[in-house]
């Protein structure tokens, strides 16, 4: 079995979130987001989405901090465009109580916009009353503390409250109120790409195509590019969406150019450069969705679609490897933020495995990128992984068992700790995704419950030490799971 098979990487842009927004500025005039973990007068070691980063302090010219409040109102921000206003009240409440008075006065602004859209609620509420909302507590809470998201990508306009109004009103379905807020400031911000597009999107929402085209045409001109004349206005959306959250598009660029085709479905656009389609090509990703949520026990309510998941089926690998794919990859998810949320795109070609493996394993990413967005990169290959017909976890048991065997499986610790690299040769690779779908397999065997597994996971980005007392369990029960995961050779099904 080729390893393009059996490793299919999560890739996911700098510009989606790092456990921290720290800002290390170097001398060379470049920056770097993430988590300084470390800092004394030899070295810096900034932890990003891609790892670890050591740097000479030499190197450093100065680290930029934010504050606790600021991170609690970022993260805030990127709940409530995602739509889960719950989550993102509880954020904005607690930002509210920051010291730093402009913090906690740009809190209360969001609440009040969040108020604004609760149904039944008054248009103009009081100011000087903050709505009530879930108080967080307990452990559950501590998670979303480290793990501030930067704002929204695409302009200005989206990034203030109202363009987070008018991205709720879609969201919850009134393009109708939409309309109404866009109207209020297309004054001063009608010219920003992000207005026009989210112009656009209300329009669409109305099923008024030839406005919504229009709308999107701006856009996608003012950023240079010219699309072809007979598109229609979801496949232009879906360009600004792209070009919006910073993704460079040109005449060739996939998606744009003259050979490609689309096909939509209620989830998934598809887009693809074949001259012919089967009645299953639509129907693959749909089903794979549908075994990804009953697997890890997600309702499809609990899914907020900013819009639909992105697909984009290269020729052959050759073609894949010309447009960025990775090497040693069957295919990957990508994830970017454009202006009304996450911007989801899958990224593969089609073989003979492709529909059983790579698509459930790039589907479920994309799942659990929403509801789980930061758990260490083993767990998420691990659980996309599970979603896999079962004949793959049974070569990565021995895989596993075999390290175990000779004694070169890295630390159980250290792996949880996210500390392992992905490794640079096929079988490195295979050995690093051996060893997160074993150990994931061994959590769920403990846990049970599928959504405690996940939940438990994305805990471990707090402290595997923490996160496991959390679940009730020690270290060692965990290594005592992983090893009799491995010698299992039973073929169980779900």
């Amino acid at each position: 079995m080729r390893i393009a098979l059996l490793v299919s990487p999560l890739v996911l842009t700098a510009a989606v979130g790092v456990a921290r927004a720290d800002v290390v500025h170097l001398t060379t005039g470049r920056t770097i987001q993430g988590t300084v973990v470390s800092d004394d007068e030899r070295e810096v070691v900034v932890k990003t989405p891609n790892g670890k980063l050591t740097l000479p302090r030499a190197l450093v010219a100065r680290i930029e901090r934010q504050s606790p409040g600021a991170n609690l109102l970022a993260l805030g921000r990127e709940r409530a465009a995602l739509g889960a206003t719950d989550a993102a009240r509880a954020l904005f409440e607690r930002a509210a109580r920051d010291p730093d008075p402009a913090v906690a006065a740009e809190a209360r602004q969001e609440l009040e916009a969040l108020e604004r859209l609760r149904p039944g609620a008054s248009a103009d509420p009081d100011p000087s009353t903050p709505p009530p909302g879930r108080q967080p507590g307990g452990r559950g809470a501590r998670g979303p503390d480290a793990g501030a998201l930067p704002p929204l990508a695409g302009g200005d306009f989206v990034r203030g409250v109202r363009g987070r109004e008018v991205v709720l009103a879609l969201r919850a379905g009134s393009p109708e109120r939409a309309h109404a807020l866009l109207n209020e400031v297309e004054q001063e911000s009608g010219r920003d790409a992000s207005f026009r597009y989210l112009r656009g999107r209300a329009f669409e929402a109305q099923r008024e195509d030839r406005h919504a085209s229009q709308s999107y045409r701006a856009v996608l001109r003012a950023a240079g590019l010219e699309p072809p004349a007979g598109q229609r206005a979801a496949w232009l959306g879906e360009l600004c969406r792209r070009r919006l959250a910073g993704e460079a598009l040109g005449p060739t660029s996939p998606g744009v150019a003259r050979e490609w085709r689309r096909i939509q479905t209620p989830h998934f656009a598809i887009y693809h450069p074949f001259e012919r389609t089967e009645r299953w090509f639509a129907e693959a990703p749909e089903e794979a969705l549908r075994t990804a949520l009953e697997v890890h026990g997600v309702r499809p309510s609990e899914l907020v679609m900013s819009g639909r998941i992105q697909v984009f089926l290269f020729a052959d690998a050759d073609a894949y490897r010309a447009a960025g794919g990775p090497e040693l990859a069957g295919g990957h998810a990508h994830v970017r933020l454009a202006p009304d949320g996450y911007l989801k795109r899958i990224s593969a070609y089609p073989d003979r495995f492709f529909y059983t493996y790579t698509y459930r394993h790039e589907v479920a990413h994309t799942v659990l990128l929403e509801l789980y967005p930061r758990m260490p990169a083993w767990a998420q290959e691990g659980a996309a992984v599970y979603v896999e017909p079962v004949r793959m976890r049974g070569a990565y048991r021995n895989i596993v068992a075999g390290k175990l065997a000779d004694g070169t499986l890295p630390p159980l610790l250290k792996f949880l700790r996210d500390e392992v690299p992905r490794g640079a040769n096929t079988l490195e690779v295979r050995a690093y995704y051996a060893q997160a779908s074993v150990t994931y397999e061994a959590l769920t065997k403990l846990l049970g419950e599928p959504r405690r597994v996940l939940a438990t996971c994305q805990a471990f980005a707090d402290g595997p030490e923490a996160a496991l007392a959390d679940a009730g369990l020690t270290l060692a029960e965990l290594e005592r799971a992983v090893e009799a995961v491995a010698s299992d050779k039973v073929r169980d099904r779900w």
